[in-house]
């Protein structure tokens, strides 16, 4: 694969994540928003909000005094700007997610922290419940679907991603893997992919009908077995949680 490629491969999969996200929001809002917020202890500061995605941010707006919308790796704050900055499970949508962390470093003060989180790998088995149920029903990824870009596969792993805060100037990086159950029901949490929610709600929506059903069947299957009590899931999950010093 040459630069041009290379480029269009980041652009195209910017623009998935754009159209994904544009009509999902409030399913997000719903469902995996409960999820994600694990990681994040409540901020004891003034907190600006940031996404990509105008929908999205508008969301965070019923939250926090101020959301705004940009995209890494190109904020649109000055440098020095913030003394704490939080990447929740971002990298992953990013287009250029290798250099995303020097784009933080530039914003934090001398002396700030970042705080980045991604799913760990290998999934546990709550984690990886929603794409088994996809694999088994024959619900493949389409060959026209841009794939995400290889640098987030570093950051499942603790040393990977303490790898890549390092090489973008960052010292004391410190990194540990996060373990909880996620407590939510069974249509919640059907209705993040039946909602468009992420990639798995993009490739819901693109199957027939015939093969969502499939999909919910093969979802419903082994749910029992992470019941805890009637309609409540625990569904055990796991994140690589990096933080360091600028």
């Amino acid at each position: 694969m040459d630069v041009v490629d290379a480029l269009r491969g980041v652009d195209a999969f910017a623009a998935l994540e754009r159209r994904i996200w544009a009509a999902s929001a409030g399913g997000y809002a719903a469902s995996v928003a409960r999820l994600c917020a694990h990681t994040v202890p409540a901020p004891a500061e003034r907190v600006v909000a940031v996404d990509a995605e105008p929908a999205v941010a508008a969301e965070a707006g019923r939250m926090v005094p101020e959301a705004i919308v940009a995209a890494l790796p190109e904020l649109s704050f000055a440098e020095r700007a913030f003394d704490v900055v939080m990447g929740n499970f971002v990298l992953h949508h990013v287009g250029r997610p290798a250099v995303a962390p020097a784009e933080l470093r530039r914003v934090l003060r001398p002396g700030g922290r970042p705080g980045l989180t991604a799913w760990a790998a290998p999934a546990p088995p709550g984690q990886s419940l929603l794409a088994r149920a996809f694999e088994a029903a024959g619900a493949v990824r389409p060959a026209d679907l841009p794939s995400p870009p290889a640098a987030p596969a570093a950051v499942t792993e603790v040393e990977g991603f303490r790898a890549l805060l390092a090489d973008s100037g960052f010292g004391a990086v410190d990194g540990r893997v996060v373990r909880w159950d996620h407590r939510t029901s069974v249509e919640a949490w059907w209705g993040g992919p039946a909602g468009g929610v992420a990639f798995l709600g993009e490739l819901l929506r693109r199957r027939s009908p015939e093969v969502r059903v499939g999909v919910r069947r093969e979802f419903e299957r082994p749910t029992g077995e992470f019941m805890r009590v009637e309609g409540e899931l625990a569904l055990p999950h796991a994140a690589v949680l990096v933080s360091a010093r600028r």
